[in-house]
């Protein structure tokens, strides 16, 4: 939301959880960094994989105690991944071939205080919880983040928390981003998109309910024209990638 950020980072290896930030309700920042990364997704996702990791965070928040300056709190998180279903998942934005992950963790979060004036820091608690999260990816170069994710109670079986991709997500490296042109904007029958340099890689044409509607492969072109007489008025988004599958560019236009 407005007041809290994740970071990540992505390469050829993995797709990891490094930092977090946000505000309390008493406007207090709260910073967190993984150590080691926490590893959403590593690569080659393939079903059947397994793996387990450990990884830790922490962070502090002044206390309105007179007696106590600061609380700081300290997460352990044992992780054991599984991808253990494939097949198709059909949530609002359509349908999309996915792989599901279980993730089952062991979090130990363990309390310290500050008392006022002493600069040491005191063992205060420990409380330890365990959670069973699935969650459906998709290997469509659109998307980028995971479609679905479910958690399971594991003393109950019940579900305690659902969440799923309703828009698509627009972001992309500001740094690597590829210049475009785009006219007529709205367009009728034929548009045009120009790039400030030469293209290897594809465009991807997404309706305004997060649907892949035209794949176009592109092999060195400086511009192209798409035929889209036969597509329904509406806002569209167009997302640019490279070989690799990166996105270096995006944009919308209205179809009349």
């Amino acid at each position: 939301n407005d007041s809290s950020f994740i970071y990540t980072t992505r390469n050829t290896d993995k797709f990891s959880l490094i930092g977090m930030a946000g505000l309390t309700e008493d406007d207090d920042t709260v910073l967190m960094h993984f150590d080691p990364e926490n590893i959403l997704l590593d690569f080659p996702l393939i079903y059947g994989d397994s793996y387990d990791e450990t990884y830790i965070t922490a962070f502090k928040l002044p206390l309105p105690e007179p007696e106590v300056d600061s609380v700081w709190i300290k997460n352990t998180i044992e992780k054991e991944t599984n991808v253990d279903a494939w097949g198709s998942l059909t949530i609002p934005m359509g349908t999309f071939d996915v792989l599901r992950q279980r993730v089952d963790e062991m979090e130990t979060d363990s309390t310290f205080i500050m008392m006022a004036g002493t600069g040491t820091w005191i063992f205060f608690s420990v409380t330890q919880d365990s959670s069973t999260t699935y969650s459906w990816w998709t290997d469509n170069v659109s998307i980028g983040f995971e479609l679905f994710e479910m958690e399971i109670d594991k003393e109950t079986g019940d579900v305690s928390y659902v969440s799923f991709m309703n828009s698509l997500p627009v972001g992309f490296y500001e740094s690597n981003r590829t210049e475009t042109r785009v006219f007529p904007n709205p367009v009728s029958h034929v548009l045009n998109i120009e790039f400030t340099e030469a293209q290897t890689g594809e465009l991807i044409l997404i309706n305004q309910f997060g649907q892949a509607v035209l794949i176009q492969k592109l092999d060195g072109q400086k511009s192209i024209q798409l035929q889209l007489s036969q597509f329904n008025a509406g806002m569209y988004f167009y997302r640019l990638s490279n070989v690799s599958g990166k996105v270096t560019g995006a944009g919308k236009f209205i179809k009349r």
